[in-house]
């Protein structure tokens, strides 16, 4: 009994020693300043201990203000013993300062609609909005064929949207359909199709 209290004893220790040797690193902080003067701090996400005892940690990288100067996106993104994908997430900052983590949005791609009232998120297959409350609205487009999206621009009747067909029989060609969707009901409006060259993937909303 006593040897293996002494183990205990020892393991207890050690874990001791190695957490005071690799204590958790502070979150960074992120400070956004509005245009009317307002500046607010914003805290990343606390770092995560992954398998090998090192900590993952989180850092800035973009901030994308709203056209009206009344909201700011901030995204973190967070380094990972995995470099296919680091994951990434945003928080929503008011001119008032209310803060809002944003469901599902480790995304690269972020647009504001022209008139402030909706964040935009472009991944290979879905769009998600969220308004400035921060609820979520999605469109999956992979369920209605085999496509990916290419292009989103916001525009004054919503936004514009390319589509591509992921496999063609025609290696050389492509087929397209640029779309234009509203907002907030994420639906299509009226759309195009055109075959384009298979390394066109920008230039095709006005």
């Amino acid at each position: 009994m006593k040897r293996q209290a002494l183990t205990v004893l020892l393991a207890a220790s050690f874990g001791t020693a190695l957490a005071q040797t690799n204590p958790q690193p502070p979150a960074p902080v992120h400070t956004v300043t509005f245009k009317s003067g307002q500046t607010y701090q914003v805290e990343a996400p606390p770092a995560t201990k992954n398998s090998d005892d090192f900590w993952d940690q989180w850092s800035f990288d973009e901030e994308f203000p709203s056209p009206d100067g009344k909201f700011a996106a901030v995204r973190f993104i967070q380094s990972t013993k995995d470099p296919r994908h680091n994951p990434k997430m945003v928080k929503l900052v008011s001119q008032a300062g209310k803060q809002t983590v944003l469901k599902d949005s480790d995304l690269l791609d972020f647009y504001w609609s022209l008139d402030s009232k909706y964040l935009l998120g472009k991944g290979d297959y879905a769009l998600r909005l969220w308004n400035t409350n921060g609820v979520l609205k999605y469109k999956d487009f992979s369920k209605a064929g085999q496509v990916t999206i290419v292009e989103l621009k916001p525009n004054r009747q919503g936004l514009c949207l390319a589509l591509q067909s992921i496999s063609s029989g025609d290696e050389t060609r492509l087929s397209t359909t640029i779309a234009q969707v509203a907002l907030p009901s994420l639906k299509i409006v009226n759309s195009v199709k055109r075959s384009v060259s298979a390394d066109q993937r920008t230039g095709f909303c006005p």
